[in-house]
This record gives structure tokens, sequence and C-alpha cells, in this order.
């Protein structure tokens, strides 16, 4: 499909690796920035060094744990899943290919917070029962912060795990430059295309998590698709802040540069959020080509950079800035043009696209227009996800016929390529319903049910919203994303929120409440919310209720207002729908 310089018989990351570090080892590849303004540095020969003495620690460390005797050690750990639990940074990226070149599955995970440890860890445990890992890969750091809940990570995942800290494996000497391709310690893994290279924990915005096997083949097909559809080449340049543990930070943001050879520039997803100034000036900086983000990041820097520091930056080398993982809203794509229009954006560089972890990452995205389509359907706005990417079958369906619907009409969206995952970790009936789903006349061929719905327009992809989280008031459908963007845009004092429906108990007509009815309930996140007096709340509230009711002839039962950042999210910063309307029933939840 691509004509890059790597060999055509490439199949695995781990060769792929290995021919970038043989062709170009100096070529600087990654460069984290520190919060202090100090920054760290990987080439291709770095990378490979310390990918490969983490995966001779990582094969060790199995076979002597394991208690199995073979004469042939890569057959004995190829599958053995490894829990990754390092902060964002280079050695979490040494130990992800780590994991791949000792023929191991990584199961990378954002670590818990120090101070939130009893808070955060439910994800780790939930993850670690699930994936049944043989050993957890961390820092020293990390591995210290982790003790007080390191017995009960064991206890989820039925073992007696190694805690390694791959910091300590290189001594003062972190990012030595030895390229040992026949070093004696490690040992080459025997794996293909086929192999799973690791397990893609879904974000959980509608359910649990789910572990999506993500094999070799799926990440060199998907990086693919991306390099064509974004246009890059061995000059382009990213800059990304992403969390680097999924779909758009991990293969967007750290495998697609290595898979393109080109370098990019990395910091903390912590950094933006606290001064969103810094991913502008990173790319001012950088000269960066490839950047992107959801939609709230966009948002987030309209409103919060002040017209002084705009004229500290050049924006004019941004040539792609990709927007995915939440609903593309055009009033903000056209609120961060004006407001950086002065600096050398262009607003031909919007790129929005539509993904998921369970096809790798990239559905759609491919320019046809120079700027993205907008078109109005229902009294809602949508904005083009571009089309479908080159060799996957992307198709709207009437998913209760198994039918393909007509060009404009709203169905299921279905994917087959080979970017789709192999299914779910451990979870046979899952993977035969989402990823076993038949087409009418192309029984063939078997599709991924996304369980979002889209429409084609003109050969574009518009995304409507997750099924799940359509809401049914009085026999209608709402897309909640209509909805939060009417709430959203109604005071700037809002900052996010999330719609949903929840069966309430109303009173019938003779005062008894035996009747249960959908209703609408909103829950936003409100700027300077304890300074806030209870009139200035009473009058938002109010207000909120009118711009409802008139726009989408819907009466909100309830309004519920948080801090900023007091909604549930996913760690790609998704509000968590589902999580919200679970946290609105619990009694014992003091946020609802």
């Amino acid at each position: 499909m691509q004509h890059l310089d790597f060999p055509p018989a490439t199949e695995t990351f781990v060769q792929l690796l290995q021919h970038r570090a043989r062709q170009q080892p100096h070529a600087q590849l990654y460069s984290f920035l520190r919060d202090d303004g100090t920054k760290a540095e990987l080439s291709y020969a770095e990378l490979f060094s310390r990918a490969q003495t983490i995966a001779f620690h990582l094969q060790f460390n199995f076979q002597h744990n394991s208690q199995k005797n073979s004469e042939d050690n890569s057959a004995i750990q190829t599958g053995a899943r490894v829990l990754l639990l390092l902060p964002p940074g280079l050695d979490l990226i040494a130990a992800f290919f780590g994991c791949l070149l000792a023929g191991m599955v990584a199961v990378p995970l954002p670590p818990p917070h120090p101070a939130r440890l009893q808070v955060q860890k439910e994800r780790v445990l939930s993850v670690a029962q699930d994936a049944q890992p043989a050993i957890v890969l961390c820092d020293a750091a990390t591995k210290i912060a982790l003790e007080p809940i390191a017995a009960e990570i064991n206890l989820a995942a039925k073992a007696n795990l190694p805690w390694l800290a791959c910091d300590e494996f290189f001594g003062e000497n972190v990012s030595g430059n030895r390229l040992d391709f026949e070093n004696s310690q490690w040992r080459e893994p025997k794996i293909s295309g086929q192999t799973t290279a690791f397990l893609q924990y879904t974000s959980g915005s509608t359910a649990r998590p789910k572990g999506v096997l993500i094999s070799h083949e799926n990440l060199l097909h998907n990086c693919a698709l991306i390099y064509r559809a974004f246009g890059h080449s061995a000059q382009s340049r990213g800059v990304i802040w992403l969390p680097p543990y999924h779909d758009m930070g991990l293969i967007g943001g750290v495998l697609q540069p290595l898979y393109g050879g080109f370098p990019v520039s990395l910091f903390p997803p912590a950094s933006f959020l606290m001064k969103p100034l810094r991913w502008l000036q990173t790319i001012s900086d950088q000269k960066a080509s490839t950047s992107g983000a959801p939609n709230f990041a966009y948002e987030l820097c309209a409103r919060k950079i002040t017209q002084a520091q705009k004229e500290t930056l050049d924006l004019s080398s941004w040539q792609v800035a990709f927007v995915g993982a939440e609903p593309v809203r055009s009033e903000t794509l056209n609120r961060f043009s004006r407001a950086f229009e002065s600096c050398g954006f262009k607003s031909e560089a919007f790129l929005p696209c539509y993904g998921l972890a369970e096809s790798t990452l990239l559905v759609s995205g491919e320019k046809k227009n120079a700027r993205p389509q907008v078109v109005h359907k229902n009294n809602s706005e949508f904005v083009s996800c571009g089309l479908a990417a080159f060799d996957l079958a992307v198709k709207i369906v009437d998913a209760d016929r198994s039918t393909p619907v007509s060009d404009g009409e709203v169905g299921e969206i279905f994917v087959a390529g080979k970017s789709v995952a192999k299914g779910y970790w451990n979870r046979e009936d899952e993977t035969r319903e989402v990823f076993g789903a038949q087409v009418a006349q192309l029984e063939n061929q078997e599709f991924l049910r996304t369980g979002d719905l889209g429409f084609f327009q003109d050969g574009e992809l518009f995304v409507c919203g997750r099924e799940k989280d359509l809401i049914l008031i009085a026999g209608r459908n709402h897309f909640p994303e209509d909805i939060e963007r009417t709430i959203e845009a109604s005071d700037e004092a809002i900052r996010a929120c999330a719609a949903f429906g929840a069966d309430v108990r109303v009173a019938n007509v003779q005062g008894e409440d035996n009747t249960v009815e959908e209703k609408l309930i909103i829950a936003a996140e409100v700027d300077r919310l304890s300074q806030l007096d209870e009139t200035w709340k009473n009058a938002l509230m109010a207000r909120l209720k009118i711009e409802v009711a008139s726009r989408h002839d819907l009466r909100i039962h309830e309004i519920l207002l948080h801090r900023v950042g007091g909604l549930p999210r996913t760690t790609s910063g998704k509000i968590q729908r589902a999580r919200c309307r679970q946290e609105y029933f619990a009694p014992h939840n003091n946020n609802f």
C-alpha cells in the first residue's frame, strides 16, 4: 500500500524498528519535553538498544518464574502479558518496544496518582484481573508509589508478579548507543504479523473496559492508513501531548512517527491541561507539521490563550491539525481559526477523523474538500470525518435488518479490513457479536459493529454519536452531543457537560409514584463554582432549561453542577455518560 524506505516483507514492528535502527541509527526520533524546560531524546539506535535490554530482562524473569523447561526459549514467553505502569515519557516508549522485542503482549495503563491511589486503583485492578499479566513493568518511583496496592494487583492477577523497574536496567548510561542485533542475552522472538502486539483496553466511556487484541499486522496496516490520510513523509514533524496508552496517543503519536521515519516532540497531558499555551508554543518552536487533539483542546486554547500570548506564536508550519476522539463541532473549528489566524494558522489544516480501538485507530479522515464539510440534518449540525480510509470497507447498516442504508440515511457504522482487531481478550461471545457481523449481499465478509451511528453524504462519513447514548423521550431519539452543544454555548462558565437519559419514577394523574419515564439529566462543570452564589446558580439553571426547551423541544428534569474536572472521564479525556448515569443513581455518591 505504501512505498516507504523499509523492506516490503516487513511483517512486524520489531522488524521495522530493527530496519530503522540500521538505516538511520543516529537520527532523532523522540524528544520528551519536561515541565522544567529540559528534554530527553532517543535516536533509533538508542530506542532499539534500550528496548533490547528491557526485552532481555523480561525474558529472563519470565523464564525464571515460569518453572517451565523448554529448549525453545522464545516459545515460552511469546504471548505472556506485561502490565506497563509508567508515566508518560521515554521509559514508557522503550518499555512498550521492549515487550514487542520479547515477544510478549504489552498492556499499557496510566499508573494511579500516588495521592489518589484508592480512588484510581479500580481500573488497574480490573485490567489485571482480566489480562492476567505475568510481569509488572514500571519505573523505580512508580514501584515505590504503588507498593500500597501491589498485593491487590497480585491478587487480581492471581499470581505473585515480579515487579521490574526498567530504569534500573541501565545504570548511569540510560541512553546507550549500542547496536547489537546478535546479542546472545536477548532472544529474538518467533512472531509474525498475526502475533498480538498489545492489548488495547477500551476507554470505558460506555461499558466496562475490554482488552482489544491488536496484532502487528493491525498496527502496520493502520499506520499505513494514517500515513496516507495525513500526507506524511520523512520531512514531517509531530508534536503530541495525548495520553500514550492507547489509540490516538500511542498509535498516532508514538508509533506513526517511527513508521514514517520522522521526529516527534512529546510532553505530558497534564502539562497541556494546566497550560494550554504550551501545546501551540511547542508547535511554533518545533515548526511542527502535524499535531492534533480532541475537540475540547481546540476550544480550551481559543478561550484561554490571550492576545499577548498569540503574538509569540507562529503556526504557519502546521499542515495537519487532526481532530478526533469526540464529536467535532464546527463552531469550535471556526472559533479556533479566527483566534489564531493572525498566528499563521490555516483553517484548511483541520482534519476531522473518526476511529476506535477495535479498528486499531483510524477509520476515516482522508480529505475530499480543503475545509471540512458541514451538513444540517433533523435540526442537528454534523462535521464530516472525511473519506473512509483507503483499503477499509466502511458501511452504514440498518443493524436490525443487516442491510445497508441509502446515502444520507442514519445507521450503525460497520467496518472491515486489516486494521480491524482479532477480537476481545478472553471474551468469545462478545467477539462473535461485535467482530463477526454480517451485511446483506456481503455474506463472505465479517464486519466490526462499532456501536456508533452515522451516515454517508457525497462519499464522506458523518458520525452522529453512540447508539447506547441515545436519549429516548416521548418516542423521539435525541443525540446527547446536540444537547451538550446547546448547554456549553449557553454560558462561558460552563466548561463541559454530559446529557443523559435516566429512568425516573413520576407521579400519575392520581398522584401516585408508580410510573417510570425516561427523563433528561444534565451534569455540567462550571468554572469557579465554589465562588458563585445560589442566585447566580439558579439563574443559570433557568436559562439552560429555556435554551434546551426552545432548541430541542425537551424539558430538563434535573441539572447537576460540578466543579471543573468533577465529571468522570476516560483516560483520553472523554466524558463518561454511562458513569454519570450510574453515579446519578448511587445514593452514596455525593457528586450526584
